[in-house]
């Protein structure tokens, strides 16, 4: 680990070496004479048996570099002082493994460390205090006195905070190596099998599954550490001499080596939200909300992964005569659409400058959606029409398709990622596929009747959303969810009509949607409860985790969006101006990855 001052590093070897190393050359530090008269601390292989170096960490402040060896002992150093070597603590009953500071000192000047001896099952506290000469008394203290104190890392496998990860691994797996992120959000787990598991931080629940989980190496892992941006975690072999760099997606697969192969595409950039009446941006810096009957209001939101967020009116949307029923984003994020009961359809800057208004509606405009390629905008009404419209202002005709077929209103249309596509839910209890046809996309043209793919059949109740799953652009693969009134969710293949599975929900649905990786549905309730679903065997849906929130204040409404990174970060808006950030939902290993 590098020193809090960024100067040095210190590299600790199994033959007992301790080498202290300059942060820029990555040379033996020059000049250093440490208590042994050489830049090398050669007591533990003099003068110990077994006695590998197994942790290394200085404290946050720089001042002091904490060493766990294999005799079972922490050794400490000060740094300032040229490694001078303060004291011995011992009490382990195995190698010393893990070696945390608490985040700050006390008032009085005292720090804490802990560690943990794998091997040995034991956890030790010490607290050190400065004495009235300069130096320091170390004295060993319990659990209970620092409960409550925070650690400035966590690399401890065991605790109460990470209590919950032994169970979560298969049996005769154990963790060998812990790593918490930055944010403390979430802790990346090595294990002596060679899989690498994520897990939320804490993890405490005895239901607690990994939210992400890759098979990572030949042999266990020796070493884990996030990237600081945490988008990728670095894992060392112990056994296949091999450090890999994995992306922290969805399901983790190893992404990159360092020699740069095993390269994995991203997923696309654009998020899938779940309720029409709450819109999250892509970049995840905007939420859009209808809030009331006429008022819709865009946020600027900084933070909104990490849960350390902080939210500002950007704009105030004021046009539309009559309640909107939608809003959404484009996807570049420039623009909003609504959909109102005054019949139009409007285009929005974000900064809340009405742009485009589109009034070929016969009657109530309920849902409205970009395609993904951002040339088109669809809108669909109580008068069973769906109407697509010209979003880029370039055609000679604004209308460019409309749709007619349902026997109902039509309540929510969805595009597919290849914007060839679409799919819409009515109040018949039917959905229905359309085609695009490339005379939509010609500005030259009229209006282009859409013909109709396939009608799904099975709800008992008003279909009020529909989503196509992520990335599949031909009907063998493409799959359609949908949310109905009769409190279900059905998953459907579009190429054959049939139903894959149904779920079954105490409340009326608002929206759903599939996650990126297409093996999650997620589920927004009338009564504000989100739920995830593992949809990924045909016919053996499984709930892997459910929010419901637990505040007495008012709650108007729910926005909640799947995110390329693997997470459903939740959104409550209450009034008059304030949204709340509720949680972050984490996926776990889908069930055809296992």
């Amino acid at each position: 680990p590098e020193a809090g001052k960024g100067e040095h590093i210190a590299v600790g070897l199994h033959s007992g070496e301790l080498r202290i190393l300059n942060m820029s050359t990555l040379d033996d530090v020059d000049g250093l004479v440490l208590d042994y008269g050489t830049a090398r601390c050669q007591e533990h292989s003099t003068s110990r048996q077994n006695v590998g170096i197994f942790a290394l960490r200085y404290s946050p402040d720089g001042e002091w570099l904490g060493l766990g060896a294999g005799d079972a002992i922490l050794d400490l150093y000060k740094v300032s002082a040229g490694y001078l070597h303060i004291q011995s603590c011992d009490g382990h009953e195995g190698p010393v493994s893990a070696i945390d500071w608490s985040a700050a000192k006390t008032p009085d000047g005292v720090q804490y460390i802990h560690t943990c001896s794998n091997i040995g099952r034991t956890v030790m506290h010490w607290s050190m205090t400065p004495a009235e000469d300069g130096d320091v008394n170390i004295q060993q203290v319990t659990q209970i006195q620092l409960r409550d104190e925070p650690w400035h890392t966590w690399t401890l496998s065991l605790g109460w905070h990470v209590q919950a990860i032994a169970a979560a691994l298969p049996n005769h797996v154990v963790p060998t190596c812990v790593e918490r992120s930055a944010q403390g959000k979430l802790v990346a787990v090595g294990d002596s099998s060679g899989d690498l598991s994520v897990f939320q931080y804490p993890c405490v629940s005895s239901r607690a599954s990994a939210v992400s989980n890759a098979i990572q190496h030949c042999g266990g892992i020796s070493a884990v550490a996030f990237t600081p941006d945490e988008s990728r975690i670095i894992t060392a072999g112990r056994n296949d001499q091999m450090i890999l760099l994995s992306l922290l997606t969805p399901f983790a697969t190893p992404a990159k080596r360092l020699d740069g192969q095993d390269v994995v595409t991203e997923a696309p950039t654009l998020v899938r939200n779940l309720c029409a009446f709450v819109s999250l941006s892509n970049n995840l810096k905007m939420v859009a909300a209808v809030l009331s009957d006429l008022e819709v209001k865009i946020w600027d939101v900084e933070g909104l992964k990490d849960g350390a967020w902080s939210c500002s009116v950007k704009s105030h949307l004021a046009g539309h005569s009559q309640s909107v029923n939608c809003c959404r984003f484009s996807p570049d994020d420039t623009s909003l659409c609504t959909a109102s009961r005054d019949r139009s359809l409007r285009l929005w800057e974000a900064v809340g400058t009405s742009t485009r208004f589109f009034d070929g509606h016969q009657k109530d405009v309920i849902a409205s959606s970009f395609s993904p390629n951002g040339k088109l905008v669809a809108g669909s009404d109580t008068n069973k029409m769906l109407l697509l419209w010209d979003a880029t202002g370039l055609a000679t005709e604004e209308l460019r398709g409309r749709a007619e077929g349902h026997r109902k209103g039509v309540l929510c249309v969805a595009w597919s990622d290849d914007s060839r596509r679409l799919c819409t839910g009515s109040e018949d209890k039917t959905l229905r596929i359309w085609d695009i046809p490339d005379g939509v996309y010609r500005g030259s043209e009229a209006t282009v009747e859409l013909p109709v793919i396939c009608r799904l059949r099975g709800h008992t109740e008003a279909v009020v959303s529909c989503a196509f799953s992520a990335h599949d652009s031909t009907s063998d693969k493409m799959r359609v969810c949908s949310g109905s009134m009769d409190k279900t969710v059905i998953v459907w293949h579009v190429g054959t009509g049939s139903e894959l599975c149904r779920i079954s929900f105490e409340d009326c649905l608002l929206g759903c949607n599939f996650s990126m990786c297409s093996a999650f549905v997620g589920a927004v309730c009338l009564d504000n409860s989100v739920h995830i679903w593992d949809v990924s065997v045909d016919g053996e849906p499984e709930l892997v985790d459910k929010y419901l929130p637990t505040t007495s204040a008012a709650v108007n409404v729910v926005g909640c969006a799947f995110t390329k990174d693997g997470t459903l970060p939740v959104v409550l808006a209450r009034p008059p101006d304030r949204l709340v950030h509720a949680t972050t939902l984490y996926l776990p290993r889908p069930k055809n990855a296992q």
